[in-house]
């Protein structure tokens, strides 16, 4: 079975000669967002500079991505790109053997990757989730971080959709220490109110986020997923750091939903 360094290996190689893996976890302001619902994680004071949905330019191809455009819904953000070179269709190829055996005989690593791919061939989504200094908190004192945070998602999916949500998710630390989410969901619309929805039972699954002159900072990022397996790989880049800030290897979730469309 091949190793999550070379899967990982085989991707970065076909990313070397580009700017395609810029790091995740670069800092950027956020713009003020309606206040969430409080589902029960008390707010703190938060850094005003928290981690924005950057997407690696191998959303689609592998090449630095033209100014973003919106999508009809005026709330994803996409890229328009060339081709994937023929170096980044080798380095698939090789990754798409190993994920396709059977569910049990995957690593969780190789789970996720599967998921992604399930996600993008159903018309997914990827996000990105902050969380905020309690909450990140309350899940470094768990034993299954991933599993406490999703309860809260499916919680607040719940409340705004009223029926279950496909999603997977990992979790990443930033260079300054600051706990966050990357991943994918499977909208059961693309109509801007539901897409907004989501959006904000996201940011209330993360937790109150508060600032000097702020009330509360957007907390979810939404954008397209034309290259599951890119985004895998790029968010993936420093997993053992998660597990290593969470003392807890349990840094990965598929929901219920996710896990069905992988059959």
């Amino acid at each position: 079975m091949q190793s999550h360094t070379d899967i990982l290996a085989s991707l970065d190689h076909a990313l070397a000669d580009t700017d395609a893996c810029k790091n995740a976890t670069n800092l950027e302001p956020v713009k003020p967002a309606a206040a969430p619902e409080n589902h029960g994680v008390e707010g703190q004071k938060a850094d005003t500079r928290l981690v924005g949905i950057q997407h690696p330019s191998h959303s689609h191809p592998i090449t630095t991505p033209s100014k973003p455009s919106l999508s009809p819904t005026s709330h994803l953000a996409t890229y328009s790109s060339p081709t994937p070179s023929k170096q980044r269709q080798e380095a698939t190829a090789k990754v798409r053997p190993s994920i396709a055996r059977s569910w049990r005989k995957l690593w969780p690593h190789q789970k996720l990757a599967r998921a992604f791919l399930a996600a993008e061939a159903q018309g997914g989504i990827s996000f990105t989730l902050n969380l905020s200094p309690r909450l990140q908190a309350t899940l470094s004192g768990s034993p299954d971080p991933a599993r406490l945070q999703s309860h809260y998602i499916n919680r607040e999916l719940r409340k705004a959709t009223d029926s279950a949500v496909p999603y997977a998710f990992t979790f990443e630390v930033s260079p300054a220490g600051r706990l966050h989410l990357h991943g994918v969901l499977v909208p059961g619309s693309f109509e801007e109110d539901y897409i907004l929805a989501i959006d904000r039972a996201l940011g209330n699954a993360g937790g109150k986020l508060k600032a000097a002159n702020i009330t509360r900072l957007t907390q979810s990022y939404l954008g397209t997923l034309p290259d599951a397996l890119g985004w895998y790989a790029y968010i993936q880049k420093q997993g053992d750091r998660a597990a290593q800030f969470l003392g807890t290897n349990k840094v990965t979730f598929i929901s219920a939903s996710l896990r069905k469309m992988c059959a």
